[in-house]
């Protein structure tokens, strides 16, 4: 009832105050939440508002959401936090959707699941009508009641014709006075015909019933006339549910209190299973598979934890495995576990331990028998033998003996951590969890002084798992430092001579996993088998492939987009690493993109020519991965090595009658530092490297080593103090194997030869014969030549090609046989050769001309060196020299001044100096100053030289971010000063100021003290030193005398008249006049020929570049041409740079070598991508 002054609709708050004046408050009985029958709960609920005349919305919604428990609440969550308009309407809706049963599964009730038992037989018809709900009709009804009837009542019944509720009342009275007829049901008359007849009625009403009940939700609110239509069922072959009819036998049921669930008691079946349909949350397919007795497979989710009240006086816990079955089972599991008895007679389950007994009910039922293990081969009855390793909940029988000691070593105090407050359903979760791992001992109580917290995971999508925050433990405890295990350790395969040996080998087996409580899963299991998928590998008796569906899965891999990608795909490469001879040669470009990146790094690859050539020659070596062959005991190994400039090499080999055999590859790339070692020092680090690879297989065995260095195989006869420490160690270390070490020239060693290897397989793709056949046949020029009407120098005859039975021109003017190469085929010769070193055009010339030929070769050899990019970037013939232009002689001192910043030693706060020095008189000054930025450079600037000298006419300083800034370039505006700078990279520009950065520097690194106090003398002494090229001092130029130095021992007398000196002096200032700079040296001129008229030029890095870095960059677009400066294209932006730092670029009309693209999106340092407009 509202209290006075509660909020609800005016007309309802009149009503109730009217009626009940003077009453403060009447108290509701509210009963508790029914969930098995929510609607007679709320009849009851609402009896208790209208007694205590209770009609506002609110008032009803807070006395529900008071009597609900936790877990009720949290079905209707959204409805309590954030009620609707009418929220007690609302909030029942919700419940009595949620929790009221649907009417096909309370007629599937009414047709299985009701049994007499020890109620009466009008209660029994009672329960019969609340289930029907007057959804069937009498005749119906009075059918499935009399068939739970015993066999002689139901024989009287039958010629009675009273209504049922007389019936119900005669048959109560009847069994009052006989009532040893209740608990037994005749055997006999379930063998005669008439039940038989109606057994086949219940079976065909039950069908029935399930068809019904697949529509489910979707015909409840069906209205005539019906467009429902049933979609048709996929069922894929091999794979069924376990609804599959055994014949309609009888079987015992018994229920669960708490949640009145009724379990099927099966004592054929293996395990314990629960329906996925009671399940609300989503449910993923496990890899378990169950089987049904006449061995269909069924699908399994999980498992699920359950507490069963069955009335036995204690609660049974135990993981039932959730699958595709029409009822919950308790399996044979489940009954040995509890060590509970069933009593078919009586139709109870009785527990020893408790001398309880949970009645049941007995009905027809068609769910299979629920199998882990199916067949009848005898593996299949060597499996039932040991049925307790294959059930997913089995238990030893007796406990595992071990003697393994848990022990961690902390450091520091115990750390203990405050209980974390956990919402109830994830509580009762954790309390299940852990009650039913102290049954099965696999936890127990602990009273210790450490403590972490609880901390509950979801797993999957519809259960949570207890875990244990242990970051505070690990933080003090002492890692364990071993080694992690090699994936080949842990494989479990059986190899046997025949079935015999297989089958005691694998009774062995078992009874060590028995032994131990391992568990294996039958259904991934094969037996028997000559050939099996394993690990993503094939296993025969010869040897091991990567699976067929896993190289096909890598060779119609997209390529890689982004660094992660890549990541991933070299993962899946790089897991068959011992079936690909040479991979890490092979994956050196595409483990390149890799340095410096970060672990989900989802920048773009960067893809050129290598990279593209190395991800289709890695695809193409896994499409062609070598068979390994299983090892032999006594057989004789080989293990041939060899290395590269930057990767080694090996592969182990058994020598048989039919040949060398391979049993795995090993490659390896070599390490910065390891690529500078001699090629003495490689070889012997391949070989080492090897012999640690595959010290597994080579320990113990007689082997041969060879190399195809032959200095090698006298190792073990030099001087050992001639040979470096590592070269010992290594040594050593071989010795302990083998000091059988043979040579074997390169082209004997294909496989392990590196650089060979990469030869054959590059050009055998190139010089298909079938293709250069069908080119020689159709080209115009070798035409002519055969027909005498082109000139050819070489002597051209037929040689027949054995492998595809065709015949090529070729010359053999030289003693050799000399291929003609079609037009087509030409350039892909040359880029093949060429590509390999780089040679010039001589070596070009000669390494091609040795095995082909064609008209004109040399020329055209000539013209594609010339314009070969990466040799035009690389190499530097001579680098580019002009002339030096001289700046316009000044008509005045102080009118054009040379600024620039040096950087020097830290003291008291400064660190740089601006250097500024006077071109006409070279009168030098320096400022300190703490900083770099342009307003402390501006106003030294102007402190220093402009509150001394005056404004400067012209102002030449370098490309510095400072002079460039827009204060510096709005001072000079502000003062006049026409400001000039240098091109990139060209010091001589600024030539003035750099020179005075020599002296002034050794200057002060003379003196011991600071520079900061010695820096006004040191200008001192510069300002009064004679310049050679001015024949004077910058102070004589400046003051027109000498300045007086510190240590001047005497004083010139003072002379008042001398009318000549002055005359002389002022002569002498009068043709006085500013000089050029005194050049040391000889000049040196180179312009190129070429450079004024190429369209690209390639652009000269600075002189700081990398190691093995192209000294050149380019080419790139020349937009226009000055005297001393090109104004070229790079990266979309127009760049003035000096004629020093270019060279003309020779690129082929039509060819498709890389240049600038004019509109292109760029990314900048800090991650943004931009797109640069070209000007008009």
């Amino acid at each position: 009832m509202p209290l006075k002054g509660e909020k609800g609709s005016d007309s309802e708050n009149k009503e109730v105050e009217g009626s009940n004046a003077g009453c403060d408050r009447v108290a509701v009985r509210v009963p508790s939440f029914w969930t098995n029958n929510a609607k007679l709960f709320f009849m009851q609920l609402e009896a208790s508002f209208r007694l205590a005349s209770v009609t506002v919305e609110q008032t009803k919604f807070d006395y529900l959401v008071a009597a609900l428990d936790p877990e009720t609440l949290s079905h209707a969550t959204d409805t309590v936090c954030e009620p609707p308009p009418h929220p007690y309407t609302a909030l029942k809706s919700r419940l009595l959707t949620q929790f009221e049963v649907p009417q096909n599964k309370k007629l599937k009730t009414l047709i299985e699941d009701l049994e007499l038992g020890d109620i009466s037989p009008s209660v029994l018809l009672r329960q019969m009508r609340d289930l029907s709900e007057s959804h069937v009709d009498e005749a119906f009804l009075k059918n499935i009641w009399m068939r739970r009837l015993p066999s002689h009542v139901q024989d009287v019944l039958a010629v009675s014709s009273e209504s049922l509720s007389k019936l119900a009342e005669m048959v109560d009275r009847m069994i009052e006075f006989s009532p040893g007829a209740v608990n037994s049901v005749s055997d006999s008359a379930f063998a005669s015909c008439h039940v038989s007849q109606r057994d086949e009625q219940l079976l065909k009403m039950q069908k029935q019933i399930d068809e019904l009940y697949r529509f489910k939700e979707k015909a409840e609110h069906c209205l005539p006339p019906c467009a429902f239509k049933q979609k048709k069922r996929d069922s894929p072959a091999g794979v069924a549910t376990a609804s599959v009819l055994r014949g309609g036998s009888r079987k015992l049921y018994v229920n669960d209190i708490k949640t009145h669930t009724g379990f099927l008691i099966d004592t054929g079946g293996d395990v314990s299973c629960y329906h996925k349909s009671f399940l609300t949350k989503e449910i993923r397919k496990s890899d378990f598979v169950l089987y049904a007795a006449n061995g269909t497979k069924i699908v399994t989710f999980g498992t699920k934890l359950l507490s069963l009240v069955l009335g036995l006086r204690r609660t049974l816990q135990w993981p039932f495995i959730v699958a595709d079955v029409t009822k919950p089972i308790i399996g044979a599991d489940f009954l040995q576990h509890f060590g509970l008895l069933i009593d078919l007679k009586k139709r109870c389950l009785i527990d020893p331990l408790t001398n309880f007994t949970a009645r049941g009910k007995s009905t027809v039922s068609d769910i299979p028998v629920v199998k882990t293990i199916v067949g009848n081969s005898e593996y299949s009855e060597l499996l039932r033998k040991f049925k307790e390793i294959t059930q997913l909940n089995s238990s030893p029988k007796d406990t595992i003996k071990h003697d393994t000691i848990h022990y961690i070593p902390t450091v520091g105090p115990p750390v203990s951590a405050r209980a974390r407050r956990l919402n109830p359903a994830q509580l009762k979760i954790s309390k299940q969890e852990f009650e039913y791992m102290l049954e099965k001992g696999i936890c127990r109580p602990s009273k210790s002084n450490w403590a972490s917290p609880l901390h509950m995971v979801l797993k999957g999508a519809s259960d949570w798992r207890p875990t244990g925050d242990y970051r505070a433990l690990n933080r003090i405890t002492i890692p364990d430092k071993y080694p992690i295990p090699h994936i080949q350790d842990y494989d479990i395969l059986i190899a046997s001579e025949n079935q015999v040996e297989h089958k005691r080998h694998l009774e062995e087996i078992f009874t060590r996993f028995r032994k131990y409580g391992i568990v294996i899963n039958e259904s991934k299991c094969e037996f028997g088998k000559d050939t099996i998928d394993f690990l993503g590998h094939t296993i025969n008796s010869n040897g091991c492939t990567p699976h067929r569906d896993k190289v096909r899965a890598i060779l119609e891999y997209n390529k890689p987009v982004t660094i992660s990608d890549l990541r991933r795909f070299l993962g899946m490469v790089n897991y068959y690493h011992r079936f690909i001879p040479n991979i890490a040669t092979i994956l050196s470009p595409l483990n390149q993109l890799l340095v410096g990146a970060k672990k989900r790094d989802k920048r773009e690859i960067p893809w050129s020519i290598e990279t593209e050539k190395s991800f289709q020659d890695i695809r193409d070596a896994m499409a062609k991965a070598t068979l390994l062959y299983h090892p032999s005991v006594d057989a004789k190994l080989a293990l041939v090595t060899d290395c590269s400039d930057f990767a080694t090499g090996g592969v182990l080999q058994e020598i048989s009658s039919d040949g060398p055999k391979p049993l795995g590859f090993f490659s390896k790339k070599l390490s910065p530092t390891q690529c500078k070692y001699s090629t003495y020092d490689r070889e012997l680090l391949a070989a080492y490297s090897a012999i640690q690879h595959f010290w597994h297989l080579l320990e113990a065995r007689v082997f041969t080593l060879y190399v195809d260095h032959k200095p090698l195989i006298f190792a073990f006869k030099q001087k050992q103090e001639k040979a470096t420490p590592r070269r010992l160690r290594q040594l050593d270390f071989i010795s302990q194997f083998t000091t059988d070490i043979k040579y074997l020239p390169g082209k004997g060693n294909v496989v392990a030869d590196t650089l060979t290897r990469i030869c054959e397989i590059q050009f055998s793709s190139l010089s298909d014969l079938e293709l250069w056949a069908n080119l020689q046949e159709t080209d115009e020029e070798l035409r002519s030549i055969l027909e005498g009407k082109a000139k050819f120098s070489g002597n051209l005859v037929k040689v027949q090609m054995p492998e595809v039975g065709r015949s090529l021109h070729a010359d053999n003017s030289t003693g050799i046989n000399r291929f003609y190469v079609p037009l087509q085929l030409r350039r892909r010769v040359f880029d093949e050769l060429h590509s390999l070193s780089h040679p010039g055009i001589r070596g070009t010339k000669q390494l091609v001309g040795s095995k082909y030929i064609w008209p004109d070769m040399n020329k055209d050899i000539g013209v594609w060196c010339r314009a070969c990019i990466n040799c035009q970037r690389s190499k530097v013939q001579l680098h580019t020299k002009t002339p030096l232009i001289q700046f316009l002689i000044p008509d005045e001192r102080f009118a054009h001044v040379h600024l620039d910043i040096i950087k020097l030693p830290l003291v008291r706060g400064y660190k740089y100096c601006l250097t500024m020095i006077d071109r006409f008189t070279r009168w030098p000054e320096a400022a300190p100053m703490s900083d770099m930025e342009a307003e402390t450079v501006a106003t030294a600037f102007v402190n220093t030289w402009i509150s001394r000298f005056d404004t400067p006419q012209k102002l030449t300083r370098d490309r510095r971010g400072q002079f460039e800034s827009g204060l510096f370039e709005t001072l000079s505006k502000l003062l006049g000063v026409h400001l000039t700078r240098t091109a990139s990279y060209t010091p001589q520009c600024n030539g003035m100021v750099e020179r005075l950065h020599r002296p002034l520097k050794q200057a002060l690194t003379c003196h011991q003290a600071d520079w900061l106090d010695a820096l006004p003398l040191v200008l001192l002494g510069i300002r009064t030193v004679l310049r050679e090229d001015l024949n004077a001092s910058a102070a004589e130029l400046v003051y027109g005398s000498s300045l007086q130095l510190p240590g001047r021992l005497y004083e010139e007398k003072r002379i008042d008249q001398c009318p000549d000196y002055v005359a002389r002096l002022q002569r002498r200032f009068r043709a006085e006049s500013p000089r050029f700079p005194l050049l040391h040296g000889p000049q040196r001129i180179y312009i190129p020929k070429d450079l004024e008229t190429c369209s690209h030029v390639f652009l000269r890095k600075p002189p700081f570049k990398k190691t093995l870095q192209t000294p050149y960059e380019g080419p790139f677009k020349v937009v226009r041409r000055l005297p001393k400066d090109f104004s070229i294209l790079i990266k979309g932006q127009e760049r003035l740079v000096a004629m020093d730092r270019l060279k003309p670029a020779f690129i082929l009309n039509g060819s498709d070598e890389p240049t600038e693209q004019e509109h292109q999106t760029y990314r900048t340092r800090f991650g943004r991508k931009v797109k640069f407009r070209l000007p008009a």
